[in-house]
């Protein structure tokens, strides 16, 4: 079975846009906001339709008050996402903090935007591993796209975090997961039950440029599909518009094209109902093993 697995030591999310200490302007976040190619200029085009092997950053502050997402092309299930808990900007450096681990404190980046508004450096800050801060970098990253907010267009924030919750501490194993409703199998072992040909379910619906959906034990459907649009159809029904296997020149977004396949899911947290699929998924946290509440 394949497993998912976020280790990066940015991973986690915050607990709500609202308590986040973003103080940047709005043409700061207007310039950060997109996708950026780590060590290499995009010369091959758009990360949204070329190919590269190297690490993407993207940016999101329009939805959630602040969020980064760490996109691994080579091996997309090592990536993941981090709530911004607060940010600044002195000059041309902007400073973001992301959410502390548990007993530990905020993973920093310090970016120094430079004359060529197509590419910024960056420093990663860790103090979480030992007496002496942990810094990488100077890396470089180049504007790799714009964000694409036509694939949640008008969607509340309140309904997508059902499915991409924003409560999510980091650390190994920090996801919220949806597995398959196991009949006569009490609540509260729901997330520690483990069956072989069990099904499980991880969104990401915030983007701004990868949207997709994942899964394991569904015969290679869900295989980090494209999700090209979601909409509200119901006061607690959305219906997501996937590829899962792209066939035109763009990968992800809204303008990805392929076969298409519905998922029309009821929202009933921590539980959703997909109709297309005739079951029931309970939101776990891979983490404690308990219920995501």
């Amino acid at each position: 079975m394949r497993v998912l697995i976020a280790v990066f030591f940015i991973i986690g999310l915050s607990t709500a846009s609202a308590q986040a200490d973003v103080q940047l302007d709005q043409a700061t976040k207007d310039h950060l906001e997109g996708i950026w190619l780590s060590g290499r200029k995009p010369d091959k085009g758009p990360c949204i339709s070329a190919r590269y092997a190297e690490n993407q950053v993207e940016f999101e502050f329009r939805k959630t008050g602040g969020r980064t997402v760490h996109f691994e092309p080579n091996d997309p299930i090592r990536s993941g996402a981090s709530k911004i808990e607060s940010a600044r900007r002195d000059g041309n450096v902007v400073t973001i903090k992301h959410l502390a681990p548990e007993g530990g404190v905020p993973v920093e980046w310090r970016i120094h935007l430079g004359k060529d508004r197509d590419a910024f450096s960056i420093v990663h800050i860790d103090r979480n591993n030992g007496a002496a801060p942990t810094a990488l970098g100077p890396m470089m990253a180049y504007r790799c796209g714009a964000p694409d907010q036509v694939v949640s267009g008008d969607v509340p924030t309140e309904m997508l975090q059902v499915l991409t919750p924003l409560n999510v501490r980091p650390g190994p194993w920090a996801l919220a997961v949806f597995f398959e409703q196991q009949p006569g199998v009490p609540s509260a072992e729901q997330c520690t039950h483990r069956d072989r040909d069990r099904r499980m379910l991880f969104f990401e619906v915030f983007g701004p440029v990868h949207y997709f959906v994942t899964g394991v034990g569904f015969k290679s459907r869900f295989d980090f599909a494209a999700i090209r649009e979601i909409r509200k159809v119901g006061g607690h029904t959305l219906a997501l518009t996937v590829i899962d296997r792209p066939t035109g020149k763009d990968k992800w977004g809204s303008g990805v094209t392929g076969d298409v396949e519905t998922l029309t899911i009821e929202l009933d947290e921590p539980r959703i109902h997909i109709a297309e699929l005739d079951a029931t998924f309970i939101r776990c946290d891979r983490r404690t093993g308990k219920v995501f509440d």
